[in-house]
């Protein structure tokens, strides 16, 4: 279970350590495996034997026009704030869930920011909703890249007062994707 605080009383009660907190939960399925059952494709899954419970993974499928890029495996950045963890909470659960980028070339820290997406469709209908950010200097690194995203793993905190975490698998056009692109280019 995830727990999310949301703030009951006033700037005069949280100054003084007066705050109450209400705690809803939001339950997140994800599979249990024993020693060698075989990890599910496109599922949330967590191994019998791996001491820390606050961890899930996910496994990926993803077709050979891509491969790992150098930096392949990214924290995903600002998922603490405003509905950001609760929205990937609910929208990871999809069955058609998926991340993707979104360039924000307005951006006033960077302008190759790119957001973090997730979609999927949610109660009979399908969402998209911004999650976090890849971190200013990989979003910089690989600006004019085609690059594209997978979940890896989250850090779902079982204790009040800590924060979801994403980490995502980053991809790059493969050379042979590219050598077939550069074919068909008029």
């Amino acid at each position: 279970m995830i727990f999310v605080k949301e703030r009951k009383m006033g700037f005069f009660k949280n100054l003084f350590g007066l705050i109450a907190f209400s705690s809803p939960k939001i339950e997140f399925n994800f599979y249990t495996l024993d020693e060698g059952d075989p990890i599910p494709t496109g599922k949330w899954y967590q191994k019998d034997s791996w001491n820390n419970k606050s961890f899930v993974s996910y496994r990926g499928k993803w077709n050979s026009n891509w491969k790992y890029a150098d930096d392949s495996e990214i924290k995903v950045a600002g998922i603490s704030r405003d509905d950001r963890s609760k929205n990937f909470l609910t929208i990871a659960q999809a069955e058609d869930f998926r991340l993707y980028l979104e360039l924000e070339p307005d951006n006033p820290v960077n302008e190759h920011a790119q957001k973090v997406m997730a979609s999927g469709t949610v109660n009979g209908d399908f969402v998209s909703r911004q999650v976090g950010y890849l971190p200013d200097e990989i979003a910089t690194k690989y600006a004019g890249i085609k690059i594209s995203i997978w979940p890896k793993s989250a850090f779902l905190p079982n204790k009040a007062g800590l924060n979801v975490g994403l980490k995502v698998t980053m991809l790059v056009r493969s050379a042979t994707c590219l050598k077939n692109m550069e074919k068909t280019a008029p």
